[in-house]
């Protein structure tokens, strides 16, 4: 299979197989323009070979014939599905002369330029909430949303669970806003039980 490989052109990459006294043993060939994987039943005397190709199309024909003069079977049968190839491949601007060009959206005879898709962080923290509380399996959910300080940040998930079905009761947790960041101020302990309270409450 290497040297077929290599007497029709393609690159070899590498050449794997599993120990030949396993049912079914397998050989793999990896070149740059696709692969071959060969699965031989002894006892069947019977060999399948799969051959997939992303590039170096032109090949095709000779190299399934290169392959079974080199195998010489007894019978031969065979099929072929054909796909379009890879894009970026070494071989794809030969390709593209040999299966026919691309089919692109045209409109106006204007090839339409690529464009970044905008996808904000926001739309992005909706679904995951929206999508969560999908898989939930109850219908009478009460949520509490650990949130920032209240009136400076938009709390998303909020506004999210209580546009939902599924969501009986939306608590909010609202991160307090008049704790000092000084952990030596003796305030700091009232300050923060003050507001625990209020929100338990």
């Amino acid at each position: 299979i290497m040297s077929a490989c290599k007497e029709e052109g393609f690159t070899p990459v590498s050449i794997a197989s599993t120990h030949p006294n396993v049912v079914a043993p397998v050989v793999i060939v990896v070149f740059k323009e696709g692969y071959v994987l060969a699965r031989t039943w002894e006892e069947h005397n019977y060999c399948a070979i799969d051959v997939g190709l992303w590039g170096g199309f032109r090949n095709d024909h000779s190299f399934q014939k290169r392959l079974a003069e080199t195998l010489k079977p007894k019978t031969l049968s065979s099929f072929r599905i054909i796909v379009g190839g890879m894009y970026g491949s070494s071989t794809w601007r030969e390709d593209v002369e040999a299966i026919g060009p691309q089919i692109v959206q045209r409109r106006n005879c204007d090839v339409p330029e690529e464009k970044d898709v905008e996808f904000s962080d926001d739309v992005a923290k909706r679904m995951a909430v929206d999508e969560a509380t999908n898989l939930a399996a109850s219908t009478n959910i009460i949520a509490a949303v650990i949130c920032g300080v209240k009136d400076k940040v938009d709390c998303i998930a909020v506004d999210v669970l209580e546009k939902s079905a599924k969501v009986a009761k939306v608590v909010p947790i609202w991160t307090c806003p008049d704790l000092s960041e000084d952990d030596e101020d003796p305030a700091r302990l009232v300050k923060m039980f003050e507001c625990e309270s209020r929100t338990v409450s």
